[in-house]
């Protein structure tokens, strides 16, 4: 059960975090590089 609720709040926690990141790149606020070089591998 706690491995369940474990995986259910790394997925919640990955969801806000890309949405947050999607949010401060239309905000045209600066991405840290090691943010873009991953985003770019994940388009790739």
């Amino acid at each position: 059960m706690q491995t369940r609720i474990g995986r259910q709040l790394a997925c919640l926690f990955l969801f806000y975090l890309v949405s947050i990141i999607e949010n401060w790149g239309q905000m045209g606020l600066p991405l840290p590089a090691w943010i873009k070089d991953h985003i770019y591998k994940l388009i790739q």
